[in-house]
This record gives structure tokens, sequence and C-alpha cells, in this order.
């Protein structure tokens, strides 16, 4: 057994996925995408609360009151209505023009939620127009994830497959190159073999102290595919399998 090579059993598929492409990116974008989806379907459902249980009532504007906060300004009206029988008093963020049109005193109209007395809408139905569009930009970063797994796991399969079927055959180390890796984030070695019939390959990418215990001219085994070949430290060594029917005489 070459005790150069770091998996000495047949490598995983999740594990072999790892080296094709940045998983960081694909949980960083998988994270915004669930995290997206959960806001569009928060959303969606509170839009259904609020039309199930919207109430009408007729309240007045009790305080007005505008800030500059980051350069811009934000305007709130401060309302008092009765809903079943009880007073309540609400501060609400408005848009400007509302905030112009309605000074201390005014009489409006606006909805409250009934099982939750304590807030207000101006309008009803906007989370049914915020819902998609949120929805859509999870879609967005969902594609890319998709994407990279399937890049990925298309890769590892091919590459379990020859570690399966393929012939292990010997190789010979005949360079030793620096490729962009962004699991070693930067340059790091491959060694480029021939095997005994004239084909080339390489492996992946490795870190510069585990390329040391290589040198030019050193014999490696590999796994023969049909579009690529794969050196079996990077796969794994093939699992033997014993069969415990005796053998025919």
């Amino acid at each position: 057994m070459d005790n150069r090579i770091r998996y000495t059993k047949p490598r995983r598929l999740l594990s072999l996925m790892t080296e094709f492409v940045p998983f960081h990116l694909v949980i960083v974008f998988a994270l915004a995408a669930i995290g997206l989806s959960g806001l569009a379907l928060s959303e969606y459902f509170r839009e259904v609360s609020w039309g199930r249980h919207a109430v009408e009532v007729r309240g007045v504007v009790v305080d007005s009151e505008h800030n500059r906060r980051d350069g811009e300004y934000e305007y709130f009206l401060t309302f008092r209505y009765e809903h079943r029988g009880v007073e309540y008093v609400v501060r609400d963020e408005v848009g400007g023009n509302q905030w112009s049109r309605k000074p201390v005193g005014t009489i409006d109209h606006f909805y409250v939620h009934d099982k939750r007395p304590g807030e207000i809408r101006q309008v009803l139905g906007v989370g049914y127009h915020i819902s998609p569009v949120v929805q859509w930009v999870a879609t967005a970063f969902w594609l890319p994830v998709l994407g990279m797994l399937g890049f990925a796991g298309l890769r590892a399969a091919r590459a379990v497959n020859v570690r399966r079927f393929g012939d292990r055959v010997p190789a010979e180390i005949v360079a030793i190159e620096q490729k962009r890796s962004w699991v070693h984030k930067g340059q790091a070695p491959v060694l480029v073999w021939q095997t005994d019939a004239g084909r080339f390959g390489s492996t992946l990418p490795m870190d510069h102290k585990a390329a040391a215990r290589f040198s030019v001219g050193d014999r490696l085994w590999v796994y023969v595919g049909p579009n690529r070949d794969w050196w079996e430290g990077d796969v794994g060594q093939r699992a033997e399998h014993h069969s415990k029917i005796p053998a025919v005489p």
C-alpha cells in the first residue's frame, strides 16, 4: 500500500464533490435562498391572515412627526381608535404624501387585525405583491446552487464509476505543475502522469506538503476511464469484494 496517498479506502461521492465546486459559496447561496423563500411564505401567510381578520375602523390622528435618518425622512402618524370597546393608540409609519394630507385631528378609516388589534394597515393585499417578487429573487439564488451541485455531482459520479469499473494500471509522474485551485486558495501543485499505454492525466490539486512526497519518475496507480483517468489517491482505492460462494472445481 502506498503510504503517500490520503484516501486508502473508496472516497464517498459527497467528499469528491467538494473538489469540483466552492462549497462555501453553495452554502451561502443555499442559506440566502432558504431565507428568502421563508420570507416570501411569511409575507403570503401574513396577508392571508389579514384577509381573514381585517376589520375596518375609524380613528383620529392624534400626533404627527417626521425624522431624518441616514439622509432620508421617516414619517409617522399616531392614531387613536376603538375596537370591541377598547381604545388603542398606535404609531404607524406612513409615506410622505399621506403624512402631509393627514394633519392632527384628521378622521381616517383604516384596518385593524381582529386577533391583534394593536396592528393597523392603511391598505390590504400588499403582501400578495411582495411575496412573488421575493420568491423570484430566492429562485435566482437557487439556480446557481443547483447548477454547482449538478456539475460537481456529475463529475464525482463519473470518477466513482471509473474507480469501480476501470482498469487499474501503473503510471509514471512526468511533471509537477501548478494549477489554480479554490480549495487551496491559490496555486496548487498537480502531478502529471503518463501510463505505459501512453495516456496522460493529472491529479486533482493538492497541498504543497503532500506534493513534496512525490518526484518526477515516481510510479502511481491510476484507474482508466473512457474520457479521463483518475489517480487512486484522489478517488480512493477500489474496495475488494471477496465472494463467499465456493469456486467451482
